[in-house]
């Protein structure tokens, strides 16, 4: 008896597994991508400067389409200290601006940087620990990616 449960419960998790893969490989990537809820809560932690272009021109495209998205880009690591030098990151800043993107910058990477808020523009934002806003904007039903 014991052998026949385990059989069919394998049988269920093995054919759960192939309709659930099916159903999924069954839509377009617009479908896919189409799939961005229009009131949803999205994050990316951006680590270079180019991924955080990249995250502001994903974040721009998605609320160009879903206005009332929102819409975070988080930074630690060497962007910290580029987005304060690189004068070619002032555009980047902003197209978020003007797509309501919001822009975050780690304190901790800051002081270890040797980087001061007023190195910023005024509509990027700090908090003492870029990891732990991740995990607390996480807990509120942001989904979030990491680069």
């Amino acid at each position: 008896m014991k052998k026949h449960v385990l059989i069919i419960a394998s049988l269920a998790i093995f054919l759960l597994g192939v309709f659930g893969t099916v159903q999924a490989q069954s839509l377009t990537n617009i479908e896919i991508e189409n799939a961005v809820k229009k009131d949803g809560k999205y994050a990316i932690l951006a680590q270079s400067s180019r991924h955080l272009t990249g995250a502001v021109l994903a974040g721009a495209e998605i609320k160009e389409d879903f206005p009332d998205v929102q819409f975070v880009v988080g930074m630690a690591g060497p962007v910290v200290k580029e987005l304060a030098e690189d004068e070619s990151l002032k555009e980047t800043v902003e197209t978020a601006k003007k797509n309501g993107i919001k822009l975050i910058v780690c304190e901790f990477a800051m002081n270890r940087l040797n980087v001061k808020k007023t190195d910023y523009d005024a509509y990027i934002q700090t908090t003492p620990n870029v990891y732990r806003y991740m995990f607390g904007i996480q807990e509120i039903g942001f989904k979030i990616l990491s680069l």
